[in-house]
């Protein structure tokens, strides 16, 4: 049986709080990361990246989920 993720979301931000009741909140949430001229190549910035998942009921199913980076000269990097 296929699994399927009728609700899917996802956002990069600077910087995540998550309160005593565990809630989480994204703080400046971006879609272009500004790397000033000049930093030096393997510079690593930190981001967070929140993403939901929502899928149907199934039966004991194992499911996979992967995420890759994607750089701006289309060269895919899997996380």
């Amino acid at each position: 049986m296929a699994v399927k993720f009728p609700f899917v979301s996802a956002l990069l931000c600077e910087r995540v709080l998550i309160d005593q009741d565990k809630l989480v909140s994204a703080i400046r949430i971006v879609d272009v990361f500004q790397v000033p001229e000049g930093t030096p190549e393997g510079t690593a910035i930190q981001i967070w990246a929140i993403v939901t998942l929502k899928t149907v009921p199934v039966p004991d199913e194992t499911v996979r989920v992967g995420a890759w980076l994607v750089g701006v000269s289309g060269e895919r990097k899997r996380l």
